[in-house]
């Protein structure tokens, strides 16, 4: 009985958060983007997960911070559920967009159904469910917060195997970078 209360509390305060709009008030800062992709691949790999994060070594980025980190913490989060190695890559083009790839190894989603997967509450796989607890709403939030910030979001196939899933956020709010490659494990 503890175990389903538990379980229905979970839902619900995932539910509430979702329905909840504080995303679109959080003030937008301005943060030092690699650092703040780092302190999510060093938090998951301090908990035994191999993940990585390569790019830039700074750049400044204007964006609602605590949404952002929702919203990238579910994917990579969702990625380390489902795949030995994950890697979380940060780029900026000529016109200073922003792309944020997470790619892993796993099984990845079958292209029939990558669009129905940002539904709220839909699961790819219910065998999956039993394992990981989750509640179909991770990747509602992720691009829910990503289009909040004028980006776009979309998954890709990882070849041989496994999921990329590619945010793309404008420029607006990019300042500069220097190339680097750093590990997060």
């Amino acid at each position: 009985m503890l175990t389903d209360i538990t379980t229905i509390s979970r839902m619900m305060d995932e539910t509430l958060d979702y329905l909840r709009d504080d995303a679109q008030s959080e003030t937008v800062t301005r943060i030092d983007l690699p650092s703040f992709l780092k302190t999510i691949c060093f938090d998951l790999a301090d908990m035994g997960h191999d993940v990585a994060y390569v790019g830039p070594g700074r750049l400044s980025y204007e964006c609602r911070p605590r949404a952002l980190s929702r919203a990238i913490t579910n994917i990579v989060g969702n990625a380390v559920k489902f795949a030995g190695k994950v890697s979380v890559a940060l780029a900026e083009d000529e016109t200073g967009q922003i792309e944020i790839e997470i790619a892993e190894n796993g099984p990845g989603i079958p292209e029939s159904i990558r669009d129905r997967v940002f539904d709220p509450f839909f699961k790819a796989d219910n065998a999956r469910t039993s394992i990981n607890k989750g509640f179909g709403l991770g990747l509602s939030i992720a691009r829910e917060v990503v289009q909040r910030h004028g980006g776009a979001i979309e998954l890709n196939s990882n070849d041989p195997t496994g999921l990329r899933v590619v945010m793309t956020m404008p420029a607006v709010g990019a300042v500069s970078s220097k190339s680097s490659k750093r590990q997060c494990a």
